[in-house]
């Protein structure tokens, strides 16, 4: 991963990262796809838990939908059968592909392809997947 630059505290991308749409509600996975969806969402899950996340504000994420409508950015998981509910704090998550090509979302992200089933673009989901193979291998 490229060094991460900071300046006061706050994170300025290079002008080479790929910044990545939260939502879009003509961009959905289809039926067949749901299941790499519910993958993609631990995936992303996962780089925010484990550190790729940056700017990160003491605040709760929302959701900016059509007609400027606010959703507060909540998440929910079933584990062994016992339901989980997780709110999302406002940051951006980074992900780089194995070609060195970092891309950036914000947090609520996650809870958009969660709830509304929003796919965006593969290339981004090929680095979330990539970020997350090398940072498990990294930790073995």
């Amino acid at each position: 991963m490229n060094k991460i630059f900071q300046s006061g505290g706050i994170f300025v991308h290079p002008s080479n990262h790929k910044k990545i749409a939260s939502f879009d509600a003509g961009l959905l996975f289809s039926e067949v796809e749901l299941v790499s969806k519910e993958g993609f969402v631990d995936n992303l899950w996962f780089l925010y838990q484990k550190g790729r996340s940056v700017n990160v504000r003491r605040h709760l994420a929302y959701l900016e939908l059509a007609g400027g409508k606010m959703e507060l950015c909540e998440l929910f998981f079933s584990k062994n059968g016992v339901e989980t509910k997780e709110q999302l704090t406002d940051c951006e998550i980074l992900a780089e592909n194995d070609s060195g090509v970092t891309f950036y979302a914000h947090s609520s992200i996650i809870y958009a392809v969660q709830k509304y089933g929003y796919k965006p673009p593969d290339q981004f989901i090929d680095a979330v997947k990539d970020e997350v193979i090398r940072l498990r291998n990294a930790n073995r």
